[in-house]
């Protein structure tokens, strides 16, 4: 119960975050978000910032990364050769 009315009772993050934190899950580093924040928005933001909003999330990353896997995972493959049919003259 205490895990839900966390979810539930959780200050919501600012969309500034959620960019952040899309850049983290993308696979940037720390500086490497900073250098593109300064980039795109002109604005500086300082590394311990940024590890301070992914470190926010940490704790579900680590329960995802190591939550049990199927014995099974379905794959499907497609492949397409498009021809052009145009009639003989």
């Amino acid at each position: 119960m205490k895990r839900v009315e966390s979810l539930l009772f959780s200050p919501p993050r600012s969309r500034f975050d959620d960019k952040i934190l899309l850049l983290y899950a993308r696979g940037m580093t720390v500086r490497e978000i900073q250098a593109y924040i300064q980039e795109i928005y002109q604005t500086e933001v300082s590394h311990n910032l940024i590890s301070t909003i992914t470190d926010e999330v940490m704790g579900e990353v680590e329960t995802w990364q190591s939550r049990p896997l199927d014995r099974l995972y379905a794959i499907l493959y497609l492949d397409v050769i498009v021809v052009k049919d145009s009639p003989m003259l």
